[in-house]
């Protein structure tokens, strides 16, 4: 009995051993079937966003390139209250005065006009058959006699989320535009500024308009912080270099080669904004940290 037990376990250990012999040469040939496979693709040598070196099949190489190579742009934000100003539109109408003004379509920017104008907005709710809530709630009326969006009244700032094929409206819309714009690349700043828009030429207002639509972060020009550089290779006054910096040129005598200019472009600030901070009699016409709608 013994030693049928003792045969018997060695043949199970024999026929163990075999087994694993056979997964041990199948996971060989597995392994050199991929390396004749990698060998037979172009590899490249790709860092990693992490800075490590990899090879790479030529394939994957070529893509990850296109995705580093597309550029990063920085998305298109909303304008900042701070860089906002809220002008009147047409009296008794549903339209801004002028064709680039724009209606105020949400009831938060709303609110934030009628702070900046200083008027008295409607109440919260409707406290009477007689008196209308900020927030307008007709629609009983029909049509409805109110211009859609933001508007006042009275003397009181409402907002109507209802359109209307009213001819004959109750009410001045308030629209918006923006303070500071970018001019026209490659040119000087009183060329590149026009319309409703001048040059900034003064180097308060200038800091000012960066960090109000960009934040203190963005990239500025290397002599930005000398109020008094003077150079004869940017547009005048407050302007953005071809990398998009902001930078400052307190020369006065016109330039007299612009090709230097080529992608740069000046800071434009709109005329009816009035500025009442400091170094305001620099530039009574500009737009500081503090201003006011005019």
């Amino acid at each position: 009995m013994a030693f049928a037990h003792c045969l018997h376990v060695c043949l199970l250990a024999a026929v163990a051993a075999m087994a694993t012999a056979q997964m041990t040469h199948d996971e060989e040939m597995r392994s050199s079937m991929m390396r004749r496979q990698m060998s037979s693709q172009d590899i490249h040598l790709h860092v990693s966003s992490q800075g490590e070196m990899r090879k790479v099949p030529a394939e994957a190489a070529a893509a990850a390139s296109v995705i580093q190579e597309q550029p990063r742009l920085r998305p298109s934000p909303e304008t900042p209250y701070c860089n906002t100003f809220y002008p009147y539109g047409k009296e008794n109408s549903n339209e801004c005065m002028q064709a680039d003004h724009k209606a105020i379509d949400r009831k938060e920017d709303c609110i934030e006009a009628a702070n900046k104008k200083n008027l008295t907005m409607g109440p919260e709710t409707r406290p009477d058959a007689f008196t209308y809530a900020f927030e307008i709630d007709d629609d009983f009326a029909n049509p409805d006699p109110f211009p859609k969006n933001c508007f006042v009244f009275n003397n009181t700032v409402y907002f109507n989320p209802t359109d209307s094929p009213q001819t004959n409206f109750t009410g001045t819309p308030i629209c918006w535009t923006p303070i500071y714009l970018k001019g026209n690349l490659s040119v000087d700043s009183d060329t590149g500024c026009g319309g409703d828009y001048e040059p900034i030429s003064n180097w308060t207002e200038c800091k000012w308009a960066k960090e109000c639509e960009w934040g203190g972060m963005h990239c500025e020009d290397s002599h930005f912080l000398e109020d008094d550089y003077s150079t004869g290779s940017a547009p005048r006054g407050c302007f953005q270099n071809a990398l998009h910096c902001y930078g400052y040129n307190d020369r006065t005598a016109p330039l007299t080669d612009t090709t230097l200019l080529d992608k740069q472009s000046g800071v434009c600030r709109l005329k009816t904004w009035i500025y009442t901070g400091p170094d305001a009699a620099a530039a009574p016409r500009g737009a500081g940290a503090l201003g006011h709608n005019r």
